[in-house]
């Protein structure tokens, strides 16, 4: 007969959190604020879930009222790339931890 080999048992290791990112959005749209929120709220949605569109109303975008929500590293460049034309037209303000999402020129050689 053989001799039974005790090997280490393999145990899965939950991966370590990390720090979720801060979005703070507000719609300065005078016109349809609340067209570019619904616009805005898909962008919201993919980032955050649906619940990062908790409070996010028509009457809060009327009143160009901060809408703070998190988000999870890997979706933060999306988010931003989302968002972008809507902050390059005027129509939205987007604070990334604290920092203002500013639209950038590409340059290519």
């Amino acid at each position: 007969m053989g001799k039974v080999i005790a090997l280490p048992r393999i145990r899965i290791v939950a991966p370590a959190r990390r720090s979720k990112h801060t979005v703070r959005v507000r719609i300065l749209d005078e016109y349809h604020p609340e067209f570019t929120r619904w616009k805005m709220q898909f962008h919201v949605q993919n980032a955050g879930g649906y619940r990062a569109n908790k409070g996010f109303t028509d009457a809060n975008a009327r009143r160009h009222r901060w809408h703070v929500f998190d988000v999870a590293p890997h979706n933060i460049a999306r988010f931003a790339r989302q968002s972008m034309p809507l902050v390059a037209k005027g129509l939205t303000e987007v604070r990334i931890d604290g920092k203002a999402l500013r639209p950038g020129v590409r340059r290519r050689a």
